[in-house]
């Protein structure tokens, strides 16, 4: 019997002490990681970083690691790994240093939302209703600015592309020089207003993006108060089940998370439907848009932003978690329909009385963003109302393949050039890409 109990002690201690390493080799190689951070960057983005941005990527070491120990040690929070997962994506859609710390931010704050009591949830709200104020404001303005430049007679995309178009007719498929400094400007205002809509998609509580995964079982109901649970208290899962009352301060607060980031997904379907869309059906036009970049554009990543939404954008319309958003908003707007008719002000019904105490400023925002998602192009196809979208399906394997080889052969024949420069003589080499480079 002691020699039962004795292996059965041996057994323990060897499973706490694998445990313990385990965890200690997977705290090394998060915090390896983290320190490794600004390399990422440039190379995901393909830049040196400048004094701004190596001060935000330090910003974000300090939020990721979180606060030390007793020990000296960085404590591992497990939100904070949630929220660095997100960093290496989001540099390869092309987004800015101080986008990605603004991001990084909200996400932190989120789980602090998610891990928080309900007396200390109630304190929050107040908050997050001030951040959604902020997050609609900035969202009216670049959904207000893309109308402006795709809907007026003065569209500068279809007068670009009919003026290419006109101009390859009658120089044997050429493209006057001008009009491709016109082309480039244009992608960077559109790679600044998608990369500030995306920025906003992702500054309240992530609950859209939770809404991707088949596991995230998220209803709505006037029966209960909104209440979140999980089924194992994971690395990164912040709730398995959301039961969301839309009568309540908290329950509010997250359908609108829902609706403004659905309507921010939307806007940049919309804009780039309108805008670059015709552009990239083109294999010449596309190569200049995303292989002929200039500086200017490069900088700001806009031929990064572009390609990402030009090879995704078949899944994006196609996503479980916007069509999920889109029927969650439904389920509200049928909700408060049935209230507004049957309630009246002398009602004694809980619901009623629930639905009388919505501020005005809760209202106001919601009928922003709800005004956002109605008149949106890509909404009404997706529900069926607007059944004449043929364009832009998904894009081959072929299309991607010929893209990157041609990158690809552009680089080998620049290494090449370069390196027959130097062995044919010259005393001094300049490397730099001529004008033919890409083309």
């Amino acid at each position: 019997m002691n020699n039962f109990f004795s292996s059965v002690i041996v057994t323990l201690l060897l499973i706490i002490s694998v445990s313990v390493n385990g965890f200690n080799n997977y705290e090394r190689r998060y915090v390896s990681k983290i320190n490794k951070l600004e390399k990422m960057f440039e190379k995901n983005l393909n830049i040196e970083l400048d004094q701004k941005e190596q001060k935000y990527v330090s910003e974000i070491k300090r939020l990721i690691k979180g606060k030390k120990s007793p020990d000296e040690r960085f404590r591992i929070d497990q939100s904070h790994i949630a929220a660095f997962e997100w960093i290496e994506d989001l540099t390869k859609k092309g987004l800015s240093v101080q986008q990605i710390y603004d991001i990084t931010r909200a996400n932190i704050e989120a789980s602090k939302f998610f891990e928080s009591s309900k007396s200390q949830r109630d304190i929050i709200n107040k908050s997050r209703l001030e951040m959604q104020v902020k997050r609609v404001s900035k969202l009216y303005r670049n959904v207000r600015r893309i109308n402006k430049s795709v809907n007026s007679s003065q569209n500068k995309f279809k007068e670009i592309f009919d003026g290419i178009n006109e101009s390859r007719e009658k120089n044997n498929d050429q493209i006057h020089s001008e009009l491709l400094k016109q082309l480039h400007k244009n992608m960077y205002i559109f790679a600044l207003s998608r990369n500030q809509i995306n920025t906003i998609l992702r500054e309240g509580l992530f609950l859209m993006d939770e809404l991707g995964s088949s596991q995230r079982e998220v209803i709505i109901s006037v029966q209960n108060k909104t209440r979140m649970s999980k089924k194992n208290r994971g690395v990164v899962e912040r709730f398995s089940k959301l039961e969301i009352n839309p009568l309540d301060k908290t329950g509010r607060l997250m359908l609108r998370d829902i609706k403004i980031s659905l309507a921010s997904s939307l806007s940049m379907l919309d804009f780039y439907e309108f805008s670059l869309g015709q552009f990239l059906e083109d294999d010449k036009l596309r190569d200049a848009m995303l292989l002929d970049v200039p500086a200017s554009s490069r900088k700001l990543k806009a031929d990064i932003v572009i390609r990402e939404i030009y090879e995704n954008y078949y899944y994006y319309l196609n996503s479980k978690k916007t069509i999920r958003a889109i029927n969650l908003f439904h389920e509200q707007q049928i909700i408060y329909k049935e209230l507004s008719k049957n309630c009246h002000t002398e009602s004694s019904d809980p619901k009623c009385l629930a639905f009388f105490q919505i501020s005005d400023q809760e209202k106001e925002l919601d009928q922003q963003v709800n005004s956002i998602i109605a008149n949106s192009f890509i909404y009404k196809f997706l529900i069926g109302e607007n059944d004449k979208k043929t364009k832009f399906q998904r894009v081959s394997i072929k299309e991607r393949s010929r893209d990157k080889m041609k990158k690809h052969f552009d680089k080998v024949t620049y290494r090449i050039s370069k390196h027959f420069g130097n062995i044919a003589g010259s005393d001094t080499f300049v490397s730099r890409h001529g004008k033919l480079f890409d083309m």
